[in-house]
């Protein structure tokens, strides 16, 4: 066997063109590094601007209205007797393949793995290459002229029509949070396998229980053209197994299984429940030799009746873990810059969050495997979507068929990882059934195309392909075969509660909903002044301008944030002012939810907000923006998502102290609870050990705020080494004065030291280094005396720089500044 990669430089050349600005015309030819994709070459080769500055976005649309063709050749010495197969993996995505003229193949789905019989087509000497593109808009278009009834989806800001017609990354047509960028390219290595007797195509492996030791269970996927003997040697954990095995041309696959004592590996947990141990296994069958790591767990989703409805619990090791994390959503529109070192930062900064669980949206795109092996490295559970969002589908033949080619070409891949929890069918696909005219007016037709799809044709494919994992239908839903409004009820199964952003209620109705799981919430921010300098100019810096509110996805975004601005903290004093208040309040928004519902467990096992990351800088959602910088609501995520921590809130008139604890060991500390005034001075105090058990919270104070002038004070409450401030009333409400806040700086060795110092209580206090990467050792905290932080550079930095780009925001300074 011989690979031959066919990655580097290629030729794009256009075939037909939209009108555009540029000097892009039929026929005209451009240099493209495969992988990669048509848009990062024009941008590349300065051809077209940054799409991601001003509002660039509408000069660049016309290349994924265009078609393409990308083009090499390539010297093969061609040996007799040998097959040839090409492997292409997320081909972008309607195409056509010629080698020396002769067609071989035709594209459909971004998704898809191709392998491709291409012997007879090749030559001995120079070979050409040819992969011609039609625009994913052009096809989704002409496939809606010929449906037998309409197929709707959601629309967004200048989007790309019909998207759910087209088998590509939903969110590429543009989303509430994402610009259009239909991209067209081949985004993974194109391999040449030059092949003897067969071909391995790939192989899972999968531990299982067995007694008390455990079971590698491996199945290998083959390609065979000639009846032959192979050797098969595979090794893990120290043990091996060396065989001779007879494949035939009729096989397409073939399992193995290996036991391994129990001593040899130490269990795998996610992150906050033990450690992540990793082990190789090789395969070797003939002269094809694969590895994948993997972790030695145990995983279940249970679903059954408890506590009054029915449970959405993932259990890992026997070990019921409350879901602490984020959604995700594809790491950069660009596809170029989709690299591993940004997959592995991102996910690091989850696990810094304490979260354990990651939501892979439905509306992108099955991850790279840098995604996956951070995720199987840092502890992360995924709940996977599969990739189908807030549409209807086709339940047609075609789609149906591609669809299975798909599920089963991923679920190959990917059904090694030990992060992935379970599989899901959709997002909000079934509440989507009551979202249009054409699905209300006629709801029978379209739930036969949903359970067609999702019931009878993805289930029975998960269970043949992957019957390890629980395969949940939609997010949100109450489980297997229940067509519940999982949007307003919340005591079954997964929840997403959108209440207080799309129907501006207050904050505190996170209160007045308690999930199982809430998989799904969210409350968007503006981004940092640093983030605004990378795609405005500062004769854009308001917010109504025209550039903030192209990079404003959501229609109704802006009023919203500043609607809540005046129920709960009055309006900022000026552009940077407002930024900072955004994000402050998004946190406070989520803290208020997650601090609540943690409050719940065991009842409520699960929380997800909406979003961790952001595809280009944008108006979001996001905790963590698309520099990498963390926004406040990372920063406190870090807290709220302790193993160990306090809960502080206030309901119909009641202060709640509470603790909890979803770790593995009961835990015993001092939970401290004071009540100061705004000029520091404590107005009570209180002092308890308290010990939490496993998944249990212990209320310490509950009591009526009658007798306090909430306007007036404030609690401070500290247990596990984590401390949590709560202003009694809404902070507009409340008597903040002048803190007197000041800071120094200095660097000691690689990191850079603030000491920050206040005369009287400083409230969301928010350091920020501007564009300079690095983290904070803490932020969005209360502050009274003096402190010190410490700032980590991800790079070399001067202390002038750094003093210079460094500000400190607190809330009494933003509203009155000027």
């Amino acid at each position: 066997m011989r690979r031959i990669r066919l990655d580097g430089e290629w030729e794009l050349q256009a075939l037909r063109v939209e009108e555009n600005s540029y000097d892009v015309r039929d026929g005209s030819r451009f240099p493209m590094d495969i992988p990669g994709c048509v848009q990062d070459a024009l941008i590349e080769d300065l051809v077209v601007p940054d799409p991601y500055y001003a509002r660039n976005e509408l000069e660049t649309l016309f290349i994924g209205r265009s078609d393409w063709r990308i083009s090499r050749t390539f010297d093969l010495r061609k040996r007799d007797g040998r097959t040839y197969i090409l492997r292409l993996e997320k081909v972008d995505t309607i195409a056509t393949l010629a080698i020396n003229k002769v067609n071989v193949a035709s594209f459909d789905n971004e998704h898809r793995i191709y392998e491709i019989d291409v012997t007879d087509a090749l030559q001995d000497g120079e070979n050409l290459v040819e992969f011609d593109f039609t625009s994913s808009e052009k096809v989704a278009l002409e496939r809606q002229s010929r449906l037998e009834h309409p197929i709707p989806c959601s629309r967004y800001m200048h989007d790309s029509p019909a998207r759910n017609l087209v088998r590509k990354a939903q969110c590429n047509a543009a989303w509430d949070w994402g610009l259009c960028m239909q991209t067209i390219g081949i985004h993974e290595s194109v391999m040449l396998f030059e092949c003897e007797d067969f071909h391995l195509s790939s192989f899972s492996v999968i531990p299982k229980r067995k007694g008390c030791d455990w079971e590698l269970q491996v199945k290998a996927f083959v390609k065979v053209f000639h009846d032959c003997e192979v050797s098969l040697r595979l090794r893990c954990a120290g043990r091996k197994m060396e065989k001779v095995i007879i494949l035939h041309t009729t096989d397409e696959a073939f399992c193995i299984n290996m036991e391994i004592p129990s001593f040899a590996v130490e269990l795998w947990w996610p992150n906050g429940l033990g450690d992540q141990p990793l082990y190789d296994v090789l395969f070797e069958l003939g002269d094809y030799e694969s590895t994948r790591k993997i972790g030695f767990r145990t995983i279940e989703v249970r679903n059954g009746m408890t506590m009054g409805g029915k449970e959405l619990t993932v259990v890992v090791n026997g070990q019921p873990v409350f879901c602490k994390g984020a959604n995700w959503i594809p790491l950069d529109a660009r596809p170029c810059r989709m690299k591993a070192e940004r997959y592995d930062s991102i996910i690091r900064d989850a696990r810094d969050a304490n979260m354990n669980m990651i939501r892979v949206w439905g509306g992108g795109w099955y991850e790279k495997e840098a995604f996956y092996d951070a995720c199987d490295r840092y502890g992360i559970l995924l709940w996977h979507d599969l990739m189908f969002s807030c549409s209807t589908y086709p339940a047609e033949d075609w789609f149906l068929e591609s669809v299975e080619k798909e599920l089963r070409d991923q679920v190959r891949r990917l059904g090694s990882r030990t992060c992935i929890a379970l599989w899901c069918g959709n997002n909000e696909c079934l509440g989507a059934l009551g979202w249009y005219e054409e699905t209300r007016a006629n709801l029978p037709l379209y739930l036969k195309d949903y359970e067609k799809l999702y019931s009878n044709w993805i289930d029975r494919i998960l269970v043949e392909e992957d019957p390890s994992r629980m395969y949940w239908p939609s997010s949100p839903c109450a489980g297997p075969g229940d067509y519940s409004d999982n949007w307003h009820s919340d005591g079954n199964g997964d929840m997403h509660y959108w209440t207080v952003w799309h129907e501006r209620k207050d904050f505190e109705s996170y209160h007045s909903v308690r999930p199982r799981f809430c998989s799904e919430f969210g409350y968007q921010s503006f981004p940092s002044l640093s983030e605004v300098r990378s795609f405005a100019p500062e004769d854009e810096f308001s917010i109504t301008s025209a550039v903030m509110e192209h990079h404003q996805r959501n229609e109704e975004g802006n009023s919203i944030i500043y609607e809540m601005f005046s129920r709960y903290f009055r309006q900022p004093a000026g552009f940077e002012n407002q930024l900072y208040l955004s994000q402050v309040q998004q946190a406070y928004a989520i803290g208020t939810a997650v601090t609540y519902w943690r409050g719940l467990m065991p009842y409520c096992m699960g929380t997800l907000y909406w979003q961790l990351n952001d595809v280009w800088p944008v108006s979001s959602w996001s905790s963590i923006e698309y520099s990498g910088k963390w926004k406040p609501l990372h920063y406190a995520a870090k807290r709220f998502y302790s193993t160990v921590a306090p809960l502080v809130y206030t309901d119909d008139g009641r202060l709640f102290v509470k603790v909890c604890n979803d770790g593995r060991e009961a835990f015993s500390g001092r939970c401290r609870v004071s009540l100061l005034d705004f000029s520091g001075c404590q107005v009570r105090s209180m002092e308890s050990e308290v010990t939490v058990g496993s998944l249990e919270v212990v209320t310490v104070l509950e009591e009526k705020l009658d007798g306090l002038d909430a306007g007036s004070c404030y609690a401070c409450v500290s247990f596990g080494g984590v401390e949590e401030t709560l202003l009694l009333s809404r902070p507009k409400d409340a008597g903040i004065v002048d803190p007197g806040l000041g800071y120094e700086v200095s660097e000691k060795g690689d990191v850079f030291l603030i000491t920050v110092r206040a005369e009287k209580p400083a409230f969301y206090v928010v350091p920020d280094a501007g564009p300079i990467r690095g983290r904070f050792d803490d932020c969005l905290f209360t502050l009274m005396g003096e402190r010190t932080l410490v700032f980590t550079p991800y790079e070399n930095v001067q202390l002038e720089d750094f003093r210079a780009n460094l500000k400190v925001y607190d809330l009494y300074s933003a509203l009155n500044e000027g």
